[in-house]
């Protein structure tokens, strides 16, 4: 048992004499020491400084349309060119009675263009009328301003007045539109209401059946958007009357037929003035933006 003992106690020293002789050197060496990352360098490229271009003024203008009356006197187109003489609008536009122009032509000299027999713009704008008789005004050195007049005789109104049924008012007439891509504004006495305006009015209108005008949609679909619908919230609350008209007894025919359309121009703000002491036609002002 002693031998035993003394047996086990050898072993022990034996082991205990190895674990000791392992020393921190030969560890240091065992283990190979981490490798130093250098500290990451983080640098901004030079940033040049944005080039600035030329910041054009925003363009905004006034226009004016006028469709005369049948056989306007002469007390009236003098009172007409008064107002547009002292008035703050940059673009007037005239459409009717051949004669009229020709008065007003006359009262304005270089300030008016005369784009065909019934149409006239008067502007304090340098202008250039084409063989399409469009007018390019140059509002601004950078800026070219395409204008053109449309009208629609006879319109439905005067077809109305001639003895035609309502069913019998709508027709297609063969519309020659701007086909620019720049900034346009399109004068048009169409003689007929909008589809739009129509069918948003037919509940419990007197007149209102199912029907569509295809001028305006012929207009719309050309890519012109209607300044008066643009301008305000609906042909119930805001009709925007041009044309209104004793037809019977108890029923008077009120209607937008006339309009201001636009490519690439943005309206503020529209509204109709009457054009004489009895009604019957209304101008159209408004304010426009070029962006």
């Amino acid at each position: 048992m002693k031998t035993l003992r003394a047996i086990v106690l050898t072993l022990l020293v034996i082991t205990l004499s190895g674990c000791i002789t392992y020393r921190y050197e030969q560890a240091e060496a065992l283990i190979p020491p981490g490798i130093e990352e250098p500290f990451i360098e983080t640098r901004l490229a030079q940033i040049n400084p944005p080039q600035v271009t030329e910041e054009l003024p925003l363009i905004i203008f006034k226009a004016l349309f006028i469709p005369l009356p049948e056989e306007p006197t002469i007390t009236l187109l003098n009172g007409i060119a008064s107002n547009i003489t002292t008035s703050a609008y940059d673009v007037v536009a005239l459409i009717g009675d051949k004669e009229a122009l020709t008065y007003l032509e006359q009262i304005f000299g270089n300030l008016s263009y005369r784009l065909g027999e019934r149409q006239l713009v008067v502007t304090s704008f340098n202008g250039d009328v084409d063989s399409e008789g469009e007018i390019s005004l140059y509002s601004y050195p950078q800026t070219e301003l395409s204008v053109a007049l449309l009208e629609v005789s006879p319109g439905a109104y005067q077809r109305l007045l001639q003895g035609a049924e309502l069913e019998e008012l709508p027709q297609e007439s063969s519309l020659t539109l701007p086909s620019g891509e720049g900034p346009t504004l399109l004068f048009a006495s169409l003689g007929e209401p909008s589809s739009e305006d129509w069918f948003e009015t037919i509940d419990g209108h007197p007149y209102r059946i199912q029907m569509v005008w295809p001028n305006s949609d012929a207009i719309r679909e050309a890519g012109f958007f209607d300044t008066w619908r643009l301008t305000h919230y609906s042909a119930l609350s805001d009709p925007g009357t041009t044309w209104e008209y004793l037809y019977a007894e108890d029923l008077i025919v009120r209607e937008r037929i006339d309009y201001l359309y636009v490519k690439g121009i943005v309206p503020l703000e529209s509204n109709t003035l009457s054009i004489a002491p009895n009604g019957g036609r209304y101008a159209i002002e408004a304010t426009f933006i070029i962006p």
